[in-house]
């Protein structure tokens, strides 16, 4: 892992570099939230109105969105993470569900093992430490999301295959 050398602006300062184990984390949970000094590298902001998100992605400097399959549910499409790397931010997710077919890993995205707690902050401390790989991240993100879900590319691909369809039956 590549050390930061102002590591004073990460929660934890130094120690943001030993990975908790889950105990840990879900231990020091209620900490975390009822902190009176929090650190102003990390904001805990509460339920966001949709027409709020962009701004909010546009201020991180990454989206962590990790998502767990139970018994009865699995992660279907992940939107907070697309529209995430809509606003060029890049993000940290786990390979649950449909995450890995919707973002994958070559499209400014992280993807650690679900319940991997080490890797999933190993992935966050790495993307926080390098500058250039969160801002070439965000550009690759960005770019993917326009090509893959831009709403005008859409269009034309439904009409392109619906056309095609027509050719095919009137030959």
């Amino acid at each position: 892992v590549a050390v930061p050398t102002d590591a004073g602006h990460l929660p934890g300062g130094n120690r943001c570099r030993t990975a908790l184990s889950q105990a840990d984390i879900v231990g020091r949970q209620r900490d975390i939230e009822l902190s009176t000094n929090p650190s102003p590298a990390a904001e805990y902001v509460g339920p966001i109105k949709n027409v709020e998100l962009a701004s909010y992605f546009q201020r991180a400097w990454v989206t962590v969105a990790p998502s767990v399959t139970t018994k009865t549910w699995e992660e279907q499409v992940g939107m907070v993470l697309l529209q995430s790397l809509s606003s060029r931010t890049p993000v940290v997710s786990t390979r649950s569900g449909a995450i890995p077919e919707y973002v994958g890993t070559d499209h400014g995205a992280v993807l650690v093992e679900e319940h991997d707690v080490p890797a999933l902050a190993q992935a966050i401390i790495e993307l926080l430490g390098d500058p250039p790989k969160r801002e070439r991240f965000g550009r690759i993100g960005r770019a993917y999301i326009q090509k893959q879900y831009e709403v005008k590319a859409s269009v034309r691909q439904c009409e392109e295959y619906v056309l095609n369809l027509l050719r095919s039956n009137i030959q």
